[in-house]
């Protein structure tokens, strides 16, 4: 369950640099990509999971007296290893996720005399789908302590209930989006606003 967890923030970390190297830089040329990003994906988290486990850090926990699960006991182990591990991952995906809408922003600007600008509940949606798809709602673990810990719980729920929605809609619609994005051929990479603007077409 722990490696599912760390996991899940790897891939957070991984599909916020897919969506920096897709919308800003461009013009990237990655051998093997996809076989790279999985096996970072899936294998990176395991020597943490080795070190807590060398480290003696799981133990059994009671759940309301009877059911019991294996989880992290130490505090400090947890603050590093769960907390300060998606710390990292939150400042990166929260600088990509500003500078993706930044651009947007100003994609939309460009296009303003066009007439074209979508409805204030599309942008919310549009923003809305990227805030789920790079995991910032798990920020809400922030703040799981304390009086804090019960509405956390619910919180946190709510938010992330839709992530496998978000997910399912992202991927069915990316398939009608720009290729290439991922070549240093100038004639088969998109302009930014050419690709934001199909990613536009997400919300």
């Amino acid at each position: 369950m722990h490696y599912s967890m760390l996991t899940t923030f790897t891939w957070f970390f991984i599909k916020a640099l897919h969506m920096y190297l897709w919308l800003i830089r461009q013009n990237v040329t990655i051998t093997n990509y996809m076989r790279k990003i999985t096996v970072f994906g899936w294998t990176f988290p395991a020597p943490i999971i080795k070190a807590v486990v060398s480290l003696g850090g799981y133990k059994a926990v009671i759940i309301n007296a009877t059911p019991r699960m294996c989880w992290i006991t130490d505090l400090l182990i947890h603050y590093i290893v769960n907390i300060g591990y998606y710390a990292l991952v939150f400042i990166f995906t929260t600088g990509i996720f500003i500078m993706i809408v930044t651009n947007i922003l100003q994609a939309r600007h460009i296009k303003a005399a066009d007439g074209k600008r979508k409805t204030f509940r599309k942008q919310l949606m549009m923003v809305l789908s990227l805030f789920l798809l790079f995991g910032l709602t798990w920020a809400v673990a922030f703040f799981s302590y304390g009086p804090m810990l019960i509405p956390s719980y619910y919180i946190f729920t709510v938010l992330n209930s839709f992530q496998g929605l978000f997910l399912f809609l992202y991927y069915y619609h990316i398939q009608n989006d720009v290729a290439g994005y991922f070549s240093d051929d100038p004639e088969n990479s998109s302009s930014t606003i050419t690709i934001l603007e199909n990613y536009l077409k997400l919300a």
